[in-house]
């Protein structure tokens, strides 16, 4: 791969929006508006699915934060990453932010069952101070 000169390099920086939104993703964002319907049941299924696992999570003992995203926080401060990594043996990916907690993507019902069955487990529970 080549590399511009530096003062092209530093022209372009000028006027490049960063995180910019490429044509095809445009197209496709656009086409999904026009499928209002399926979106909605889509986004009405992660939102089920959010409910169902922060009540889950919730009745086990866990501090979730309020969230109308498509994931969960868990606030698990210095235990994060070591959270994480056992998630990570049981074939469960989340994602550690430093020493602040994890986030947690809301995904399909047998996905969110085999993270439910991780974190309500005696390892996990031990591992989040509960």
């Amino acid at each position: 791969m080549r590399s511009g000169t530096p003062p092209l390099i530093g022209a372009l920086r000028k006027v490049f929006v960063p995180f910019s939104v490429s044509t095809l993703a445009q197209a496709a964002a656009l086409a999904c508006l026009d499928a209002e319907e399926e979106l909605l049941e889509r986004t009405g299924h992660v939102v089920a699915e959010r409910g169902r696992m922060a009540a889950a999570l919730a009745g086990a003992g866990y501090l979730v934060a309020p969230s109308a995203a498509n994931f969960l926080w868990l606030p698990l401060g210095a235990r994060s990453a070591e959270y994480s990594g056992r998630s990570a043996d049981a074939k469960v990916i989340i994602r550690p932010y430093g020493d602040d907690g994890v986030r947690i993507t809301v995904g399909t019902p047998e996905e969110n069952d085999a993270f439910l069955a991780f974190a309500t487990g005696a390892e996990a529970l031990r591992i989040a101070g509960m």
